[in-house]
This record gives structure tokens, C-alpha cells and sequence, in this order.
């Protein structure tokens, strides 16, 4: 990580462990903790990259969007419309409507720069619920929720 070839490293570490164990191991916990971080954040970016790829599916009530999307279709849910995941997604409603029944909400964000334009939430107990304020809504209406945004 510093330079140091692997053979000096290794020769390091046969060194450090002969003299001062406790160090030793100290030294060898870290290194295998940024290990740990580096293996999670390979498996997370694998994770993030197979859901982009399956988000080209039609969009459906309850479906997490981890991409930017465009409706194709109204949508009429009974519970939860859809939650939106991730920095700098787009949900472009295309004059499209996501409708309820009374409960649920119907649209959950949580990220950075998230953009929910063009279209109606209607219909359900709350339309929009931000966890991060950092949702943008244009040209979006919400009509017949027990609370808006």
C-alpha cells in the first residue's frame, strides 16, 4: 500500500512479529480489517452494478429504483409505490400517474440529488416521504394524499 515490494513487506512483518508480537498483531488486525472494507466495497459496487442492469425491467409497485427511470405505464398501487435509492437518480413520470388506495406512500427517496419530475402521485396516505432532503420534485402534482411531500 506504501510502496514497499511484497518480499520487504513480508520480511517486515517476520521481523516485527519476532520482536514485538502484541504489535505484531495490532499491525496484522488493521491490515486485515482494509482487507474486510475492499472486499465489502467490490461486493456492494457488484451489487449496485447487477440492480442497474436489472432496472431496465418494467417499472412495478414496490420496486426499489437504484437508477434513473422512465414510466411507461400508470401505475396503481395498494401499499407503497416505489422507493428510490442512490445519489443523482432521475424518476421522470413521462405525464404518467402512480396512484393508491388510501395507504401506504407513494414514493420514498433517500439520496443525494434525486429528481422526481413530471407526473401525479395521488391517492395515498402520504405521497412523498424524503428521508434525506435531498429530493427534487418538478412539475409533479399530488392530489387526494393525507399529506403531501
Amino acid at each position: 500500500m506504501g510502496g514497499l515490494p511484497l518480499a520487504d513487506a513480508l520480511a517486515l512483518c517476520g521481523l516485527l512479529a519476532a520482536c514485538d508480537p502484541k504489535r505484531y498483531e495490532r499491525a496484522a488486525l488493521r491490515w486485515l480489517q482494509r482487507v474486510r472494507v475492499l472486499v465489502l466495497a467490490a461486493v456492494l459496487s457488484l451489487m449496485l452494478a447487477s440492480a442497474r442492469s436489472a432496472q431496465a425491467a418494467p417499472i412495478a409497485c414496490g420496486n426499489t429504483i437504484t437508477a434513473s427511470v422512465k414510466l411507461t405505464a400508470d401505475l396503481v398501487c395498494s401499499g407503497d409505490g416505489l422507493v428510490v435509492l442512490g445519489d443523482n437518480t432521475v424518476v421522470n413520470f413521462e405525464g404518467h400517474s402512480l396512484t393508491g388506495h388510501g395507504t401506504g406512500t407513494g414514493i420514498i427517496t433517500a439520496g443525494e440529488s434525486i429528481f422526481i419530475k413530471n407526473g401525479t402521485i395521488q391517492n395515498f396516505a402520504e405521497g412523498a416521504f424524503d428521508n434525506f432532503s435531498g429530493s427534487t420534485f418538478l412539475r409533479m402534482n399530488f392530489n387526494n394524499n393525507g399529506q403531501g411531500v
